[in-house]
């Protein structure tokens, strides 16, 4: 601790006694509170980043989570309705969606938080699915990640985070068929390969059927 007298001089602290224009600065305690606020307005931010940026890892990521394949039943495209939660309420969510044969899917959507596009992947063996939501007007992105019904074809349960920090469970079942969002690709046609002479099993040429598909 530092005293200064009123004409600026410097005493070394001490004992206490009367004497006027004394002023006492502590640089210790101040020093503590600067660095605590400095490493709590660090943490904030890092927590902020994490979570605006976490829908996008997500993203980036997606594919090699869902591992898509060709299918030749994939989900109805049309009109599918739904809820989620958010902050103890529940709120109702439209897509309109395009499930390919490749296993991408893509589409449109509105909820409380405004309209947005989807666009993402599914799994006709495994019944997962993942798509990301992008506001039409405005920075909110976020990730859905879920499961078909065993039929997989008209049901799936999921949960979503959001680069606000908010995360929750969602639900949505297919409602209707809509053309003007049918797949555009084929169905996938399987395809049977002979190897040359140059990869043989048993002396004999590898055969091996593989689907191929078929954009309109």
């Amino acid at each position: 601790m530092l005293l200064v007298d009123a004409d600026g001089g410097l005493r070394k602290g001490g004992g206490g006694g009367g004497g006027g224009g004394i002023y006492v600065i502590s640089t210790g305690s101040d020093t503590g509170f600067l660095i605590s606020a400095i490493l709590v307005f660090a943490i904030i931010l890092i927590v902020k980043y994490v979570m605006w940026h976490r829908p996008i890892w997500l993203a980036n990521n997606r594919q090699k989570r869902i591992k898509p394949e060709p299918t030749a039943t994939p989900p109805e495209s049309g009109k599918w309705i739904g809820t989620y939660t958010e902050n103890h309420q529940t709120f109702i969510t439209t897509y309109m969606l395009t499930f390919e044969y490749d296993g991408t899917l893509s589409g449109e959507g509105s909820d409380a938080d405004g309209a947005f596009r989807v666009e993402g992947f599914f799994n006709a063996t495994t019944g997962e699915v993942s798509w990301g939501e992008k506001a039409i007007n405005g920075n909110l992105h976020v990730d859905v990640t879920g499961r078909f019904d065993e039929s997989w074809q008209s049901h799936i349960r999921g949960r979503y985070i959001a680069n606000t920090g908010k995360r929750n469970t969602m639900t949505i079942r297919f409602q209707q068929a809509v053309p003007s969002v049918a797949p555009r690709t084929s169905p996938p046609v399987m395809t049977t390969i002979t190897t040359g002479q140059g990869a043989l099993l048993n002396g004999q040429p590898v055969t091996w059927t593989t689907p191929l598909l078929v954009r309109s």
